[in-house]
């Protein structure tokens, strides 16, 4: 049940470059070269008295000890014989507060599962796992093949034999607190992980014991469960002393750190730093200072030249931080002139389209006057009045980009996606039926005049009630997220999949207009009264003050409450009133009930006041059938009405 450490008899051949044996294991192939010399050096401890080797052994580390057997075989056979125990003994007790070794383990494996790296099955020097119950060091590929669950050791179908699983130490993990829960046999489950190996021959050996000996058979079980539980309690024993190492290795580094990083300051100092030059980012200047070795000369000497590198980096941060702050305050009072020399030469249409105040201080000219002469003295007003065909001239291809963003967010809107509009020039997507655009940045209100905004309307609202906020800036591909975005194009999203487009494309499709009409054309049909919604409603304004985009934003709203109102029905299930009828009066397909009017040129569109002079006969006809019309509360019946 416990893996013994002397040399098997054979083993295969490694190639050249393999990993050092385990301590279990004995090299066949004969050394050469570096080796033969190796072997040499070491001559004087294999003639060297017992005595005197054990007294030398007794000083040395258990992993140094480890190491020495696998010098060569001679030493092997030494370092490993039976009358060498007690130089282990020593070698362990040089150790503070070791656990001591059980009687059932030698004391070499002891060392090899508490200080080495080697597998104990494969000889690899990657074990990183290891278990003090089970008493073995392990490779990840040594440990998926061995170290396997009891029931799939034993498989489901020997239900009988999982009765057994607690004749063998499972896996405890690396908590010591945990790991004291499988010392009782009853935590010891099919569930719990076990050296395959070790359980078959177990199961084996007791089932042979069976046939020749109930009596046999049921004093190893004793002895066996006895074992168990003490290598339990010892791994648990050994794990508490690995975590309080570990705890003490803890308070050891910082000790160290803090005394490194206190003389690292000091002979900063006296080289003529002080801790106000240190970087203010600490990632770097920490990594290289607060390391648990002690400084010594050397690594002083290795070390110097790095914390200078990040000192000189810091002051460059600096330097380029301190430009960059001036270079914001003049730009704090560039812009002012920038935006009072607009104000007193351009129109309002004019200015509309110009940077605000936060774009202007990108603009190349304006800060290249902010950036002169390091930024530093006094600038006059003069000197920006020297720029402005500079200024200006920069200012047109800000206005081209602006466009060109606007344009794009229109062209990924998915009703706009079909109608090919990408490789467009800006200006002639942003004349398109469907060029209207919201301001969401709490301007919502801007839509209540009843129409929605151009791309001129959108950047001169943008100017001038967000004067410090960036245009959409065209070069984050975050400004398509929903947070992000600061415009967008008019819908209801997302309580409805009405839009602007959508419903524009619906009405002139409808209406039998072109969808690539210039919204120009549009808005002069509008206002010609050629190009109407039936609906009647009254709120709608006289043509003459209409425009396609007042027209279209009552389409959208119209078609969008009749939505929420029928959505309203359908959760009422036919408990609302029965009389009440819902008739959709905005409806967008070519024929007599569409909504969308749209008159030939040589129609006459001039309203009825001035089509139609009212005389005695047409106000008798007027008044005759206003006398014919129903009371209130009539319901409709077949063939007539009734009142109700």
């Amino acid at each position: 049940m416990h893996l013994s450490l002397q040399p098997p008899t054979k083993r295969a051949r490694k190639r050249h470059g393999d990993s050092a044996p385990p301590l279990g294991t004995r090299a066949v192939a004969k050394r050469r070269g570096k080796g033969r010399e190796a072997a040499g050096s070491l001559s004087g401890l294999m003639n060297m008295p017992l005595d005197v080797f054990f007294q030398v052994a007794a000083h040395l580390h258990p992993l140094d000890m480890l190491n020495l057997a696998r010098a060569s075989k001679s030493l092997r056979s030494i370092v490993l014989a039976k009358s060498t125990r007690s130089a282990w003994i020593a070698s362990l007790a040089t150790v503070d507060s070791i656990p001591s070794c059980p009687e059932d383990m030698s004391e070499s494996l002891h060392a090899a599962l508490l200080f080495d790296q080697y597998c104990l099955l494969c000889g690899v020097d990657r074990a990183r796992w290891v278990d003090y119950a089970i008493r073995l060091r392990l490779c990840k590929a040594c440990y998926k093949a061995n170290i396997l669950k009891g029931s799939a050791i034993l498989g489901r179908d020997q239900a009988d034999l999982f009765q057994t699983l607690p004749l063998f130490p499972c896996e405890t993990g690396s908590d010591y607190e945990r790991a004291g829960k499988f010392a009782s046999k009853e935590k010891r489950t099919a569930a719990q992980k076990y050296y395959a190996a070790e359980v078959r021959a177990t199961v084996d050996k007791h089932t042979s014991l069976q046939r020749k000996s109930e009596k046999a058979a049921a004093h190893f079980v004793a002895e066996t469960l006895i074992s168990v539980s003490l290598a339990h309690q010892h791994a648990v024993i050994v794990l508490a002393w690995l975590k309080g190492r570990s705890l003490t290795k803890q308070l050891n580094n910082i000790e160290i750190m803090s005394d490194r990083k206190a003389t690292i300051i000091e002979r900063l100092q006296e080289l003529g730093y002080t801790e106000d030059d240190f970087p203010e980012d600490e990632q770097v200047w920490e990594r290289l200072i607060n390391q648990p070795k002690r400084l010594t000369d050397r690594i002083w000497n290795n070390l110097l030249p790095k914390l200078e590198e990040q000192l000189a980096l810091e002051q460059d941060r600096r330097t380029q931080e301190a430009f960059e702050e001036r270079v914001d305050d003049r730009l704090d009072v560039i812009v002012l002139w920038y935006d009072e020399y607009v104000n007193a030469t351009l129109t309002s249409a004019e200015g509309g389209l110009l940077p605000n105040l936060c774009d202007a201080r990108e603009l190349p000219s304006i800060l290249a006057l902010a950036q002169s002469n390091d930024a530093r003295g006094e600038l006059s007003q003069a000197a920006f009045l020297a720029l402005t065909k500079e200024v200006f001239a920069d200012a047109e291809e800000y206005k081209a980009r602006a466009k060109r963003e606007l344009a794009d967010i229109l062209c990924r809107h998915a009703e706009c996606r079909t109608l090919e509009l990408e490789d467009l020039p800006a200006d002639a997507v942003l004349e398109r039926f469907c060029a209207y655009f919201m301001c969401i940045r709490g301007c919502e209100a801007v839509a209540d005049r009843g129409a929605f905004l151009t791309y001129e309307e959108l950047h001169a609202h943008w100017r001038e009630e967000h004067p410090d906020n960036p245009w959409l800036h065209g070069d984050d591909e975050d400004r398509w997220d929903a947070e992000e975005r600061r415009v967008k194009v008019p819908n209801f999203w997302p309580r409805s999949d009405l839009s602007a487009p959508f419903v524009g494309k619906r009405a002139l499709e409808a209406a039998g207009v072109p969808l690539d009409m210039p919204r120009a054309v549009l808005d002069a049909w509008t206002r010609a009264g050629r190009l109407f919604c039936a609906c009647g409603d009254p709120r709608m304004p006289v043509p003459e003050e209409m425009s396609w985009s007042k027209l279209l934003y009552h389409l959208l709203t119209q078609t969008y409450e009749h939505e929420e109102r029928a959505l309203e029905m359908r959760f009422l299930d036919g408990k609302h009133n029965p009389k009440y009828v819902l008739r959709d009066n905005h409806l967008f397909e070519a024929g007599d009930d569409c909504c969308v009017k749209f008159l030939p040129e040589s129609a006459d569109a001039s309203a009825a006041s001035v089509r139609i002079t009212v005389s005695d006969s047409l106000r008798a006809e007027i008044e005759a059938k206003l006398a014919t019309r129903v009371g209130p509360g009539v319901v409709p019946q077949d063939g007539g009405v009734a009142a109700a």
